[in-house]
């Protein structure tokens, strides 16, 4: 998965309707390729994918840390993960 299109897809895939007018990808972390789409009720998101299987672990670490910050506040963000594969 290297691409906006594929990237916005995996998003649609997992329910998370994300407009193409608009969105940008990042492609200079390492580890990550990074979309920066809206919704059509125009919330923002950041959609990311791992570059490499052995980021996925790390992310899935990650997603479990957001989602207990998420519980203890008022949060702006909803964490989610899903893999690349998926």
């Amino acid at each position: 998965m290297s691409t906006l299109p594929e990237l916005l897809a995996l998003a649609h895939r997992h329910g998370l309707e994300l407009v193409a007018d608009g969105a940008t990808l990042d492609t200079m972390g390492l580890d990550f390729l990074v979309a920066h789409a809206r919704d059509a009720a125009g919330t923002r998101w950041i959609v990311r994918t791992p570059r490499r299987p052995d980021v996925a672990a790390s992310a899935r670490h990650e997603a479990r840390v957001l989602s207990l910050v998420a519980d203890r506040s008022a949060s702006r963000f909803r964490a989610g993960a899903f893999t690349a594969t998926s």
